[in-house]
């Protein structure tokens, strides 16, 4: 049998200071992406920390849309 997905997932958060200083964070995995206001020690004041890589979830998945003409169904 298949193993079951964790209920949880960790989160890589990047100063947008580009100090380089990161965070973890653990987070359930439908929830939007992660955005905070912190601390960074690096910079020494408050800034906007945001996910490093984008992950898949519930917000993110995008519909194929075939409508955009990316497929020629009709034969010329």
């Amino acid at each position: 049998m298949a193993k079951a997905k964790a209920r949880t997932t960790i989160v890589q958060l990047i100063s947008t200071a580009k100090t380089g200083y990161k965070r973890t964070l653990v987070i359930p995995r439908t929830a939007k992406e992660v955005t905070q206001v912190r601390y960074d020690p690096i910079a020494q004041r408050h800034v906007m920390f945001v996910e490093s890589k984008k992950r898949r979830g519930a917000e993110q998945r995008k519909v194929l849309d075939f409508s955009r003409g990316a497929f020629d169904w009709k034969k010329k």
